[in-house]
């Protein structure tokens, strides 16, 4: 028998639509044996996929618009992610080479992104994130300096992420705490469609 998806939470409403997103996914290839705790530690029913022997992390930028009710958003947030299956379908998931997950082979869908954290800059997303998807979302700040049509052509993505606090009435207390710098200089290289 299905299960019955859960109770959507009041005040918030499913299927969540952007208005607006720029998103920077990376992807690592790393030794499997340290990420295999994570999954285990975070999401019990999962295990960390493999690609040629290797496990896969991604960091997931992301700064979106959001339009609500009471008004507008725009909310920046990062995630770290595992790269997972449900551990009770082990025998069903296919073995592929990290190009062919990337663009898209994998059709059993058993395949997904385990979120280890989040660190977000806006409290209602962190809230939202928490209620719905169970993430573990955290509050923050970020520092970037991202590709534009309204400025210089380029195609390098730098982001810093800084620690912050909840404040009272959803506000957020900036610390100068630094959690995390990233910096993709993706100028020169060709571009290859991919399945994210």
């Amino acid at each position: 028998t299905p299960l019955p998806l859960p109770p959507v939470p009041e005040p918030f409403r499913l299927p969540f639509h952007y208005g607006a997103l720029h998103h920077l996914g990376i992807d690592w290839l790393v030794d499997p044996a340290p990420v295999r705790a994570l999954p285990a530690r975070h999401h019990p029913a999962l295990t960390a996929a493999e690609f040629g022997g290797r496990a896969l992390v991604s960091l997931n930028y992301q700064l979106y618009f959001a339009q609500y009710p009471f008004g507008g958003s725009v909310t920046q947030e990062i995630e770290y992610n595992v790269v997972a299956f449900p551990t009770a379908g082990r025998e069903r998931v296919p073995e592929l080479t990290y190009p062919q997950y990337a663009q898209g082979w994998e059709q059993t869908k058993l395949l997904g992104i385990a979120r280890i954290h989040v660190v977000c800059d806006n409290p209602f997303a962190i809230t939202a994130g928490r209620a719905l998807y169970a993430e573990p979302k955290h509050p923050g700040w970020f520092e970037a300096d991202l590709p534009s049509l309204n400025g210089p052509a380029h195609e390098t993505w730098t982001i810093r992420c800084n620690a912050a606090t909840a404040g009272p009435d959803d506000t957020l207390e900036r610390e100068d705490t630094a959690l995390l710098g990233l910096t993709a200089a993706l100028d020169g290289l060709t571009p290859a469609p991919a399945n994210t």
